[in-house]
């Protein structure tokens, strides 16, 4: 991020985050239920726990991704539109608190179908 601090905008309270992961302890296990995620997108109105369960899982396939080299192919499946829009969204408006606030609009069927395209391949890696 230094060096490319002439171009990054950094979001206002990045530096209270990045500072606050210091007193984080490792998460030694990670939970996640696809099926609760999914059927929490076919409701009306997505609740924010189902929002952040997404996107726990999202940056957990992630942080694969760019961690290990074996996990790389999920960085593919993460990069699709509706799920970055959705990712986005949740980041936008519950992480860091964006003063615009856009609806959440996005495709569910096809959210759906990307979703359970990155828990397939997320599964077929781990097991692999």
């Amino acid at each position: 991020m230094k060096s490319n601090n002439s171009i990054f905008k950094a979001p206002v309270n990045l530096e209270a985050w990045l500072s606050a992961i210091k007193d984080l302890p490792p998460t030694k296990s990670s939970t996640y239920s696809p099926k609760e995620i999914i059927d929490g997108f076919k409701v009306d109105t997505v609740s924010v726990d189902t929002l952040a369960d997404f996107v726990d899982f999202y940056n957990l396939a992630g942080d694969l991704g760019y961690q290990e080299e074996r996990f790389d192919a999920l960085l593919e499946f993460r990069r699709v539109g509706e799920l970055t829009k959705v990712w986005d969204y949740f980041c936008n408006h519950h992480l860091f608190k964006a003063r615009k606030h856009k609806e959440l609009s996005f495709d569910r069927a096809k959210f759906i179908v990307d979703f359970k395209k990155l828990v397939g391949g997320f599964e077929a890696l781990m097991h692999g």
